[in-house]
């Protein structure tokens, strides 16, 4: 008898411990999964490549010209502890001329009930505007929530002025994202650190699932046709 039960008993501790893995212990509010160890400023390592894998934000793809990107992916190139600044260089293959281009763009972190998950670009030209969430980070990869995702891309001359965007998001960090946070009304995004597809499928791909917008489906990423060899002078 005493032999039975353990033997449930281990099976129930087995079943606790799949269902964690499996992320079905997800909160919308913020992932408390044993994983989630790491803020999005130590995310973002410095000299590290990251990819797109996923987004429900068909907007992401939008590149200069009105043509859209095959394949995007960002490098930490430089990282500021006292301000919580980080630069990123971010490439993305043109969908009409398959060449690579790339621009800089500098982010400042905010903290957010003690960490620093909340980012805003620090200027206006580069990346599109937006207000960036780390949601769930992990070692491998990140579903960072967007909230008032704009368009200003290289050239874009239609812009408020960055200070005041900057102020906007530093007096509001502890208010979450606009909008539902229940399950599936987030915009997000999936950044993967190079390498760590498991990560994605076991825990990302899971508060995804969960948590956002439907997948845009039109973008499918594949590490054969997005492969990008960064040169060291270039971090």
């Amino acid at each position: 008898m005493a032999y039975v039960t353990a033997v449930i008993l281990c099976c129930q501790f087995l079943i606790v411990v799949a269902n964690e893995e499996s992320g079905s212990s997800i909160s919308c509010e913020g992932n408390m999964n044993h994983e989630n160890n790491l803020d999005g400023y130590k995310f973002l390592e410095e000299g590290v490549k990251f990819h797109i894998v996923m987004t429900s934000l068909p907007a992401v793809f939008t590149v200069p010209g009105g043509t859209s990107a095959r394949c995007i992916t960002t490098v930490t190139t430089a990282k500021n502890d006292d301000t919580r600044e980080v630069t990123e260089t971010v490439y993305y293959k043109d969908g009409a001329s398959e060449a690579w281009q790339r621009f800089s763009q500098t982010f400042q972190f905010y903290a957010d009930s003690g960490r620093y998950n909340r980012m805003n670009n620090t200027e206006l030209s580069g990346a599109p505007s937006g207000t960036y969430s780390f949601m769930f980070t992990n070692k491998g990869c990140a579903v960072v929530t967007v909230a008032n995702f704009g368009s200003r891309l290289p050239g874009d001359t239609e812009s408020d002025n960055a200070e005041d965007s900057a102020a906007s998001a530093a007096g509001t960090v502890e208010e979450r994202q606009s909008g539902d946070q229940s399950s599936g009304n987030l915009e997000c995004i999936v950044w993967e650190r190079d390498g760590n597809t498991h990560a994605t499928q076991n825990f990302c791909e899971n508060y995804f699932s969960k948590c956002c917008k439907s997948k845009y489906k039109e973008y499918e990423y594949n590490s054969a046709t997005c492969a990008l060899t960064v040169d060291k002078e270039d971090l």
